[in-house]
């Protein structure tokens, strides 16, 4: 027969505890884990949104600068008649340096106004090939295999004394290498660098250093890369084409929110340890040691020892003990009572528990057989080696039919050897019950 486990309650105690404890903490850090997650990737996105916002909002106002600017040329042109004084009036308007483009269309007549680097007659000619006709687009010229990114606003001109539309004024601004739109980006957003592209090439940027590749986003919007985090944006221009901007920004801002939140935890981690050691506390000394002194006094009671209950913190246990000590002293009193009266009977009793094979003789039965109290009596072995072995089987054989209830009563006569190997006849009463001891 196979024993099973038995654990000690205050090993259960502590067992259930610490597996409360590291629940409690596998589920505080999974929870810790995905907040903090979930707050730093909304805070990275509502803060690259914010920097998407500015940059629409600088290069609408480069827009507005630049219709500004057609406008007030526009009535210089309007109200001034004669050629040689235009240009030099034109000259002295202080934004015209700030723009890049700057060129008139009367009919198929361009006049070029413009006073930049870049080779502005090969760019106005690409220009009027494409025949577009709109006001404050962008759009791409290819130069020379370059493809510059040309900000671009128009303004009509009216001739006073017809009313009709007689010119139509261009101003625009180049955003390859343009380090005035690039910088005011940076600085606007607080981005560590930008990052401007077109099909795949790096046309404007505030980095000297830093080339960025932009297979690293890889369908993802956001990148982090070492302590810098990467963003990209396209922006729509002229014929569905797209310009690529990335921006940068150094990670330790997020970094610190991720810090206070784990921080946060930590101290979260910290209180459910602290709780637990005061639970553990608290439970083996209302719980455990209450319960061991109950036991401890209820072995020592039942061992006839001379014992006195220490009262503990927990009612129910105190009044128990009362009630066990009045119980085991009632069964201590039976148990001398019945001992009387076997000992007045002359009879030898026996009594065999079967399930703990524990074997009970009395003082009148093993001094029939010849043996004294000191000796190993109280097992199942002895009562079988005391049958005659000629009687063994039948006498075994009769118990088995009775336990397995295929008898009413068990009554057998069989000898028993005694001591001295001299025999005795033996006539057994019928058990107590089926699963009973006899």
């Amino acid at each position: 027969m196979i024993r099973e486990k038995k654990f000690s309650l205050s090993l259960i105690n502590s067992v259930l505890l610490i597996i409360f404890l590291l629940v409690i903490i596998t589920a505080i850090s999974i929870s810790v884990y995905f907040t903090t997650q979930k707050v730093i990737d909304y805070n990275v996105n509502e803060y690259f949104k914010q920097t998407n916002n500015i940059t629409n909002i600088i290069l609408d106002n480069e827009k507005k600068s630049l219709n500004n600017v057609a406008f007030e040329i526009s009535k210089i042109i309007q109200n001034n008649d004669n050629p040689d004084l235009l240009e030099s009036n034109i000259g002295a308007i202080t934004a015209v340096d700030q723009i890049d483009l700057l060129f008139l269309k009367n009919n198929n007549k361009i006049t070029n106004y413009s006073h930049s680097l870049f080779d502005t007659e090969t760019i106005i000619e690409k220009l009027e090939k494409m025949k577009f006709s709109f006001d404050n687009v962008i759009l791409d010229v290819n130069v020379d295999s370059e493809n510059l990114i040309i900000l671009l606003s128009s303004k009509r001109i009216i001739d006073k004394k017809t009313g009709r539309i007689n010119s139509t004024l261009y101003a625009g601004k180049i955003i390859n290498d343009n380090f005035s739109i690039t910088n005011n980006i940076k600085q606007k957003a607080f981005l560590e660098d930008v990052f401007i592209f077109f099909n795949n090439n790096l046309i404007a940027t505030t980095s000297n250093k830093e080339v960025i590749d932009l297979s690293i986003f890889d369908n993802e919007t956001v990148v982090k890369k070492d302590e810098f985090l990467y963003l990209d944006r396209s922006i729509n221009i002229h014929n569905n084409k797209k310009l690529e901007i990335i921006f940068v920004t150094r990670n330790s801002t997020f970094d610190l929110l991720k810090d206070d939140f784990i921080t946060t935890g930590y101290f979260l981690l910290i209180f459910v340890v602290i709780s637990f050691m005061i639970l553990y506390i608290a439970s083996n000394k209302y719980i455990i040691e209450p319960f061991s002194k109950l036991l401890t006094f209820a072995r020592r009671s039942k061992d006839n020892e001379n014992v006195e209950y220490k009262s503990t913190n927990v009612l129910e246990f105190d009044n128990f003990a009362v009630d066990l000590k009045s119980i085991i002293d009632e069964l201590r009193e039976l148990k001398e009572q019945y001992s009387r009266a076997i000992e007045g009977v002359q009879d030898g009793l026996w009594d065999l528990d079967l399930k703990t094979k524990k074997l009970f003789c009395s003082n009148r039965y093993l001094s029939m057989l010849g043996y004294s109290n000191e000796e190993q009596t109280n097992s199942i072995k002895f009562w079988k080696n005391s049958i005659h072995k000629d009687d063994y089987l039948k006498t075994l054989k009769k118990v088995i039919i009775h336990i397995k209830g295929k008898s009413n009563l068990y009554e057998d006569d069989y000898r028993v050897r005694c001591k001295d190997g001299s025999c005795l006849l033996y006539t057994s009463p019928s058990p107590r019950d089926q699963r009973g001891s006899r």
